[in-house]
């Protein structure tokens, strides 16, 4: 059985950096900036039903999110490239405001 995934797994940035604590909380702040700009760009592409733009989006903030560890945002992420490929409306939306939910999720953690 697959284990679910976790807000924030450190061990992906440890292995990936090594143990440098400024330069990942470097990397962590980047992405909370990164991640709510890209928000705000899902929703202006939902709003103007451009799956396509959806679809990059969603996949250029699945890298960064996979590459500090957010297991769950990048699981968010994916989905919504397959519901964009698929020009699933409702389900895109269900999914970007899922993805809403898990990045001020992520936030809290990143900050606590």
């Amino acid at each position: 059985m697959k284990n679910s995934p976790s807000i924030l797994n450190p061990s992906v940035m440890q292995e990936l950096i090594g143990n440098e604590p400024d330069l990942i909380a470097q990397f962590k702040k980047d992405f909370i900036i990164q991640a709510q700009s890209s928000l705000k760009e899902l929703a202006t592409h939902y709003n103007a039903r451009d799956f396509e733009a959806i679809r990059q989006a969603a996949h250029f903030l699945k890298t960064s999110a996979k590459a500090i560890g957010a297991e769950q945002v990048t699981e968010t992420l994916q989905q919504i490239e397959h519901a964009a490929n698929a020009k699933d409306v409702n389900l895109t939306k269900q999914l970007i405001m899922q993805l809403k939910g898990s990045l001020q999720t992520l936030v809290k953690v990143i900050n606590s």
